[in-house]
């Protein structure tokens, strides 16, 4: 099985995205997370797989706490967050506790973990999250690619509700909107170029 902390370490941010918030901000994505944190009336939230903190801005009027296995990661999320850099934690993938949350967020983070893997983290992310878990990435099996560098396990939201409702979890809705990145480009032609936001609720 893949040694995830060492290649992520390996990877040296290459792959992390960095983006500041004042180009986020403009992004379709970051008003959709506004909206679920208000509507879900989450107080707490937990970013799961957090990099270097780009949506600690988008909550940091809530208890925040971002986690993640690479240390450079986490440091580097210090040092842009100085004031808040006890909210990151460096978190191992068999670490048995994580920071208690009503919101736990994994954008774009458990599309790279195979599916024994994020069954065992979602046993854990259970015992954590208090009240909603949110999966955002784009869905589709066919984004898996092969030729690809980074460990990639693309799922659709059946897959989805599968893993994560064995989990003790209940799927509440899926939202939508187009990924920018991927939206009219010709290049991902046949493929869903939407971004999803997967709620579940803990029960």
């Amino acid at each position: 099985m893949l040694d995830y902390k060492k290649f992520w370490i390996g990877d040296k941010l290459q792959n992390i995205a960095s983006e500041s918030y004042d180009i986020l901000e403009n992004w379709p994505t970051i008003c959709t997370l506004h909206e679920l944190r208000n509507d879900l009336g989450c107080q707490s939230v937990l970013d799961f797989g957090c990099g270097v903190g780009r949506f600690f801005p988008a909550f940091r009027d809530r208890e925040y706490w971002g986690v993640d296995l690479n240390p450079l990661a986490i440091s580097t999320a210090k040092q842009l967050y100085p004031d808040y850099a006890h909210y990151f934690l460096e978190v191992g993938i068999h670490d048995e506790v994580y920071p208690k949350a009503d919101l736990v967020l994994a954008f774009t983070v458990f599309l790279h973990l195979d599916d024994i893997t994020l069954s065992n983290i979602l046993t854990r992310v259970y015992i954590a999250c208090k009240k909603h878990l949110v999966i955002v990435e784009c869905l589709g099996r066919e984004w898996k690619d092969p030729q690809s560098i980074l460990p990639k396990f693309n799922r659709d939201l059946e897959d989805y509700i599968t893993l994560v409702c064995s989990s003790g979890f209940e799927f509440e809705k899926e939202t939508r909107e187009p990924n920018p990145q991927y939206a009219g480009n010709d290049a991902y032609y046949g493929k869903n170029t939407d971004t999803s936001f997967l709620t579940f609720r803990k029960v």
